[in-house]
């Protein structure tokens, strides 16, 4: 025990002798640490974290796939989802979503550009969420034209 004090003042000597040294080391370890916890909050809040719905282990993607098997996944087409939505028999909703962009034109205003989601009325009691104002769409309001 003896030697871990004279260890530590010889350090601290060393460190007040050389504080150009010290600084360095000093923001060395801020710079790391806060890129440590930078680092660890994004995979915290995008892996670790489960996610915001009620049942979110019932929750499945359905995608399309090319031809060819190469892997790729992409959206599908709305007449696609219609047939999945009548024909589900193990699925509760069958609910789709879009992310969209527009631009919102205001009497004489300069154009403001908007980002949204179109999405089907099923989409709020699949993930079990209401909204925080107004109501949710109806199946009446679900109907393409």
């Amino acid at each position: 025990m003896n030697t871990l004090w004279q260890d530590m003042r010889f350090a601290a000597r060393m460190l007040w002798k050389n504080k150009s040294v010290t600084v360095v080391a000093l923001i060395t370890l801020a710079f790391g640490t806060g890129a440590n916890t930078a680092i660890f909050s994004v995979v915290n809040a995008v892996l670790l974290r489960p996610l915001p719905f009620a049942h979110q282990k019932q929750l499945v993607s359905i995608y399309g796939a090319s031809a060819d098997d190469a892997g790729v996944r992409f959206p599908l087409s709305y007449p696609d989802f219609a047939d999945y939505q009548k024909q589900a028999q193990s699925l509760q909703y069958v609910a789709t979503y879009n992310l969209a962009s527009t631009n919102l034109i205001s009497g004489s205003d300069e154009p403001e550009g908007l980002s949204g989601i179109v999405a089907s009325a099923d989409l709020f009691p699949l993930l079990g969420v209401e909204p925080k104002l107004g109501r949710v769409f109806t199946n009446d309001e679900d109907q393409p034209g």
